[in-house]
């Protein structure tokens, strides 16, 4: 069997993670390739970062958020009596883990949505 029918059946029972690091180690020089105990090692976490990602991704997709809001984009300030203390508190997200709600009021077109979909997203 050859290296591009191992790729081939490597998507085919959709290890996709695996097939990519598989064609990535492939293409390096012979005498720079890991060996076969790092080479499996690498390949299973390619596989498991890429099933992370694409469940983010899908999870983030059917959450519908509004906007495509980070933490960083959010403008913290005086005059919104929200400081970056107060972000960096509930940017931890221990609130999912206390199971605790989170309860967001202000003036309109202040921001309150901005930041419902950055902490969604962050969580």
């Amino acid at each position: 069997m050859n290296l591009q029918e191992t790729i081939i059946q490597l998507n085919e029972l959709k290890l996709r993670g695996m097939s990519s690091s598989f064609e990535a180690m492939t293409s390096l020089p012979v005498q720079n390739r890991p060996s076969l105990e790092v080479a499996i090692s690498k390949m299973v976490d390619a596989e498991v970062q890429d099933r992370r990602d694409r469940k983010t991704a899908m999870y983030l997709k059917i959450s519908k958020l509004r906007y495509t809001a980070l933490l960083e984009d959010v403008i913290c300030g005086t005059d919104r009596n929200f400081t970056k203390d107060d972000l960096a508190a509930i940017a931890d997200c221990a609130l999912l883990r206390r199971h605790e709600n989170l309860l967001i009021q202000g003036k309109c077109g202040c921001g309150k949505s901005f930041l419902a979909c950055a902490l969604g997203r962050q969580a």
